[in-house]
């Protein structure tokens, strides 16, 4: 994803958080089979891009840490 990003294009990535309250809700009646990350995991997950290629790297989650962000800008 972050290789098709035209100069200073952002990517933002979300997912959940690790034992959040609603988890036995979405896959007992939604069926959602979903892959739950931390914060420092998600992170984790750019590491192969050169920390040259990028002006902006963090990770932030929303107000009821559900989910957790990774904000990447192309340098």
């Amino acid at each position: 994803m972050f290789s098709m990003l035209n100069p200073r294009g952002r990517l933002l990535v979300a997912n959940f958080l690790p034992d959040i309250e609603d988890v036995g809700y979405m896959e007992a009646y939604m069926g959602w089979r979903l892959t739950y990350r931390t914060a420092e995991e998600l992170y984790a997950t750019a590491d192969s891009i050169p920390l040259g290629e990028t002006t902006t790297r963090r990770t932030f989650s929303d107000d009821n840490e559900n989910i957790v962000y990774l904000e990447i800008q192309r340098a």
